[in-house]
């Protein structure tokens, strides 16, 4: 889908100026299982969503936000000059009248405006809020806990977390025999192309990325990693099966678990 690309890339490039305290709601759907059955129209356009919304939040917010600075206590040397206690008058000076009440205004007199109130602050939509919107939609189709996945998002690096997010943000996209998008793939297409947007290279078939890769157990797994079976791979989401590939001729890019694999590892 070359316009979803081209949005996507606008944002990465600072071309559109979206604000990032701007909250865009999604419509909850229905959960399913975990499946391979091909993924809803509208669903696919939600995931598309929210990851270019946090491919922009990655872009431009910090990876962790500057600690809350604290302020000095003021001793009693920086507090400034004390007044002593007043003492009660000495001799026979008049005593003090108490002061007398405020006076009110009378009843239908014209009262003065009030100072207005200050606006609220603006609600400031983070990094870790968009990854939590996508993990909400993903984890679902791959049969693992929304939060725990945002969880392990949230801590992984930068380079894995732009790959991963652009693989699933073309969910929906059509397989194409030697597609290296940015609207139709193969398998090791995506793989290539998600990787490239990171600024990592690798080789352009799966064999190729396989070998290249330095091997991993399946429990040292990391977003990013690839996950092969002879004549396929897949990308690993970081939870459990969870992956993301472009399956085969009349399927779409999708977010499954990864069924029967062979071999793991790592592109960097």
């Amino acid at each position: 889908m070359q316009l979803r690309f081209t949005v996507r890339r606008a944002f990465l490039t600072g071309v559109l100026g979206v604000s990032l305290a701007s909250t865009v709601l999604f419509t909850a759907l229905p959960s399913a299982e975990a499946t391979n059955a091909p993924i809803p129209q509208a669903l696919a356009q939600q995931i598309d969503e929210a990851a270019t919304l946090a491919l922009y939040s990655l872009a431009t917010q910090p990876a962790v936000p500057p600690a809350a600075k604290t302020p000095e206590p003021i001793t009693p040397a920086d507090a400034g000059p004390t007044t002593p206690p007043m003492t009660p008058p000495t001799g026979s000076a008049e005593p003090v009248s108490p002061a007398e009440p405020a006076a009110t205004a009378p009843s239908g007199a014209e009262v003065s405006p009030t100072a207005p109130t200050e606006p609220a602050a603006p609600v400031v939509v983070t990094y870790a809020d968009r990854l939590a919107t996508l993990a909400a939609l993903v984890a679902p189709r791959v049969g693992v806990d929304a939060t725990e996945l945002a969880a392990v998002w949230v801590r992984t690096d930068r380079r894995r977390m732009i790959a991963v997010i652009t693989a699933i943000g073309q969910v929906g996209d059509r397989y194409q025999a030697r597609g290296s998008g940015p609207d139709a793939f193969d398998c090791s297409g995506l793989f290539w192309f998600s990787w490239h947007q990171a600024g990592v290279s690798v080789p352009r078939t799966s064999t190729g990325i396989i070998q290249a890769a330095k091997p991993v157990r399946q429990d040292q797994l990391q977003p990013g990693d690839v996950v092969w079976r002879p004549g396929h791979v897949l990308m690993a989401l970081g939870l459990g099966h969870a992956s993301v590939d472009s399956p085969e001729s009349g399927r779409a890019v999708q977010v499954a678990p990864w069924g029967s694999v062979k071999r793991f590892g790592s592109p960097i």
